[in-house]
Order: structure tokens, then sequence, then C-alpha cells
């Protein structure tokens, strides 16, 4: 198989199975069951038990292990410089907002929606205005529906 042909296979496959996984272990396992449950309320997983330092690092140490999986993945496709990340921390904090904070599947409709908008911006418009689009639909979306596509309505 081609190289040129087996890149997009594998952007395409790599992070939807690390999205699979990482839903499958917070959504099913004991461990991440404890970590989302520390994440809602600390007092109340303190109070059952659950050692919410060691849950912390741990979560620390997933966030920091799909950091470095994206950044493996970007640079197949990208030049990477020490002055490439906060383009790309606020491209996430965007899509984050924009999918809902604290939902996982929101996260993924917000980058999905993100992605595909700067990528028909840059092909119908000039490329230099794709985050453009990116920071409109964030303000859409904070707009008609505050807590994000997926998020929930807090009282």
């Amino acid at each position: 198989m081609d190289v040129w042909l087996a890149l997009p296979v594998t952007m395409t496959v790599a992070p939807s199975a690390i999205a699979a996984l990482l839903w499958l272990f917070f959504t099913r396992t004991r461990t991440g069951k404890s970590i989302r449950a520390a994440a809602d309320n600390h007092l109340a997983a303190l109070v059952v038990g659950l050692d919410v330092r060691r849950l912390y690092a741990f979560t620390f140490g997933v966030g920091a292990a799909c950091v470095g999986a994206a950044g493996c993945m970007l640079l197949l496709i990208f030049d990477v410089t020490p002055s490439i990340g906060p383009s790309y921390t606020l491209l996430a904090f965007v899509i984050v907002i924009t999918g809902g904070l604290g939902s996982m599947p929101g996260a993924l409709i917000g980058g999905v929606l993100i992605g595909l908008t700067e990528a028909m911006a840059g092909l119908l418009f000039t490329p230099s205005a794709k985050s453009m689009f990116a920071f409109a639909i964030l303000v859409l979306v904070l707009l008609f529906r505050p807590q994000g596509i997926m998020g929930k309505r807090t009282v």
C-alpha cells in the first residue's frame, strides 16, 4: 500500500479508535466511573472513599497520553514548531465549548463541525480566513445554545 494512501486511513482510524477506547474506559470501567464521579462532585467522591488525588494524577496521565498521541498524528501532516501550540490550544477550546463542556460526544461533534467548517471555508474562501468561520460557529452556538451542542442545561 502506498504511504500517501495509508496516511488518510491512519489519520481517520487512529483518532476514532482512541476516542472509542476513551469512551469505553470512562463509561465501563470502575476507574473511569470514579474519575467522572470525582470530576462531578469532589466532596462526595471523598465521602465515599475515593482517592481523589490519585484519580486526578491518573487523569493527568491519561490526558498527557492523549496529547502525545495527538502530537504524533499531527506530526504526520504538519511541520511542528514550538510556536504552533497556542493556535491549536485555542482551536481545542473552541471545539470543547461548541460541543459542550463535560460531554465527550459533544466534543466529537464539535470537532467534526469545526473541522468541516474550516475545511469548507478554506476551500471556498481564502484559507487564512478559516479561523473566522470557526469563531463564528462558536458565537452562534453561544448565542442560541449557551451550554453547547450536547451540554446539559444547568440551573
